[in-house]
């Protein structure tokens, strides 16, 4: 397997920037904290706020999803939609993509749909292991929004929109906005 110059592995694949981001969340800091050994050091260092500057972390986006690289498919938002997969997949296993990209344009709410072929900016997951709230996907729902910053109780109605680094991030779940949210967790990004 091929390394970088810091010995870490080289993974190939999206997936794979969603399990960086697991993994920083779970040490609680952001993707960027990976590479951490890699960054040169200084003497005397710099304030934990710069140091978390740095990475891309502040107190408007403490995963870290800012410093994801704006390339890629669908204007860079189909890579953080995978990084919110990949957190909701960590902390509910029996979660799974049920939708993801369709022909469908609008939103029951007369909006149009971050899960649309024509919606080149934009990439939506739903995410379900049930036909009504399960607790897989109260935890999916929980991790990812303590993935974007926020508490979330796993009970009550989720209807969440949030700026990050120039992308518009949206989780639905347990309400009526925009269709029937009970049966699964939207996450849909968007560049902004």
């Amino acid at each position: 397997m091929a390394t970088s110059s810091g010995g870490l592995p080289v993974a190939i694949g999206l997936v794979s920037v969603g399990a960086l981001l697991v993994y920083s969340a779970f040490k609680g800091g952001s993707i960027m904290d990976v590479f951490a050994d890699d960054l040169p050091k200084t003497t005397p260092g710099p304030s934990p706020d710069a140091q978390d500057s740095a990475r891309g972390v502040s107190a408007a986006d403490p995963g870290g999803l800012g410093a994801l690289s704006a390339g890629g498919s669908f204007a860079g938002s189909k890579i953080r939609a995978d990084a919110l997969r990949a957190v909701a997949f960590a902390a509910a296993p029996s979660v799974k993509v049920i939708s993801s990209k369709r022909s469908t344009r609008g939103t029951a709410s007369g909006g149009i749909s971050d899960h649309w072929i024509g919606s080149t900016e934009a990439y939506a997951y739903d995410l379900s292991d049930g036909s009504s709230p399960t607790p897989g996907m109260d935890r999916a729902a929980i991790a990812i929004m303590a993935a974007l910053g926020e508490t979330y109780d796993g009970q009550s109605e989720l209807s969440f929109t949030k700026v990050i680094g120039g992308y518009r991030y949206q989780v639905l779940y347990r309400t009526q906005v925009g269709g029937n949210h009970d049966n699964h967790v939207h996450v849909g990004v968007k560049r902004v």
